[in-house]
């Protein structure tokens, strides 16, 4: 059986197993472009690609992390304006 994941010792898990953590380590964990990750594991379309390197909940909670610690955030100050008692709010 010319099949590495069986000789590597990993019973039950997929060439495309391997392959899918293969890539999201690379981009993912190891910072490596999406596009050298491409050439690397011999994806040839962008749609076959996405398909291998899933988003996770965590990868989504991670991105927003780094965003908020890398804008600054902006405080406007808010006054609140003297309502004129006649007026009335009307939903429409």
């Amino acid at each position: 059986m010319g099949d590495g994941v069986h000789e590597g010792g990993v019973p039950g898990t997929l060439r495309h197993d391997m392959r899918r953590s293969a890539v999201r380590n690379m981009v993912t964990r190891d910072g490596i472009s999406e596009h050298v990750a491409m050439k690397i594991t011999g994806h040839q379309t962008r749609r076959v690609f996405d398909a291998y390197n899933i988003v996770s909940p965590k990868d989504l909670q991670d991105a927003a992390a780094k965003m908020a610690g890398s804008v600054p955030m902006v405080t406007v100050p808010v006054t609140a304006e003297p309502r004129d008692e006649g007026t009335r709010l009307v939903s429409s």
